[in-house]
């Protein structure tokens, strides 16, 4: 009996030191978190001009050596401004912090990636993302910003909620014998932005529908991942006899491209934002 006891104690000991050992223990630099804000806040958010608006949020713990660091918007990141993915392997420990220089867009905009490494140095890298991070963007990021004050280390935007109301005024102009309306609001449940999204998706149909009135038009709306059906929906309504068609996005899922003939158009081509599309023949 004794010599089992000292089996069960010695498996024991075993395992408790190999549960230790392959616990993952987060690097330690020799600089702090508050020597890394500062630096932060003296070499980058400094130097940042006072009519940009912008929010600078730090991660909880530094990033270990080998870390990869990538965009979010993946293989979609095409455009004038930005020609290729970003991807980046930590060759040595770092804190990360994550400044978006348009907060609250629903589009493309630009973002910079801040490195501050053991030696105290700075890098920066342009991105128009959220960061993923060995395959996972922290949830902090993609959050309100609202709800997460105590991660954000420097800002100048101003937080207080917009009071705002729709008036419709009845404008007459010779209507087009079928108009077409499109709403398009393309974020899921849980991304940065979703609720004032969805706000202003209601609103805008409440609108749309008020201008309306008792014509005959044609209006559908298209959320979550039925946003990537407008251009089909395009062609629809130019079938349907539409010769005007009136579009406006609120949000489609944090990308600046849309794709089309299995190309992918930069804003500028199609007109992000709002499309008003006169007399189309074909689609």
């Amino acid at each position: 009996m004794k010599s089992f006891s000292f089996l069960v104690v010695v498996a024991f000991i075993i395992a408790f030191a190999l549960l230790i050992s392959c616990t993952p223990t987060v690097e330690k630099l020799p600089i702090s978190i508050d020597e890394a804000i500062g630096k932060v806040k003296d070499e980058v958010l400094s130097q940042i001009p006072e009519d940009v608006s912008y929010v600078c949020v730090r991660l909880d713990e530094p990033l270990e050596k080998g870390a990869v660091i990538t965009d979010v918007l993946g293989d979609l990141a095409v455009s004038e401004k930005v020609s290729a993915r970003l991807n980046l392997t930590l060759s040595k420990p770092a804190y990360f912090f994550f400044l978006d220089k348009d907060p609250y867009s629903y589009f493309l905009h630009e973002t910079e990636y801040i490195l501050v490494y053991d030696d105290g140095s700075i890098a920066t890298y342009t991105a128009y993302s959220w960061p993923v991070i060995n395959g996972n963007t922290p949830p902090q990021l993609t959050m309100d910003y609202r709800e997460i004050k105590n991660y954000i280390i420097g800002s100048n935007f101003d937080f207080t909620p917009v009071q705002s109301a729709s008036t419709v005024v009845q404008v007459p102009w010779p209507a087009p014998e079928k108009e077409g309306f499109i709403i398009v609001q393309g974020l899921l449940e849980g991304e940065s932005c979703y609720s004032d999204a969805v706000g202003t998706y209601l609103n805008a149909i409440n609108v749309f529908r008020a201008y309306v009135g008792d014509r005959d038009t044609l209006f559908d709306g298209l959320i979550h991942a039925d946003a990537r059906n407008v251009l089909n929906r395009i062609g629809d309504f130019v079938r349907e006899g539409a010769t005007v068609i009136t579009i406006f996005i609120i949000a489609h899922g944090g990308v600046n491209t849309a794709r089309r003939e299995n190309r992918l158009s930069p804003p500028n081509s199609l007109g992000i934002n709002s499309w008003n599309i006169q007399a189309l023949d074909s689609i």
